[in-house]
């Protein structure tokens, strides 16, 4: 079961782009991390935003260089 986090999600949408850090609060195991590493992550590559180019904290393999920039159109 997936919680929806719409309101969160819209507000993170609506500043995106604006060339300041989004800094996402809350108290432990709330869903900050879902929020950023799953919905907005989503989000993003349903937007056309390619893979490569976001980075994934939880995937060090990733993160490390593991994909390259030609594997996106």
């Amino acid at each position: 079961m997936e919680i929806k986090r719409d309101r969160y999600l819209k507000r993170l949408i609506a500043h995106k782009g604006n060339g300041r850090v989004k800094i996402v609060t809350g108290i432990r195991r709330c869903g900050k991390s879902y929020l950023l590493f799953q919905l907005f992550k989503r989000h993003l590559i349903e937007t056309g935003v390619c893979t490569v180019g976001i980075l994934n904290t939880y995937n060090r393999k990733t993160a490390a260089g593991g994909a390259s920039a030609g594997e996106c159109r």
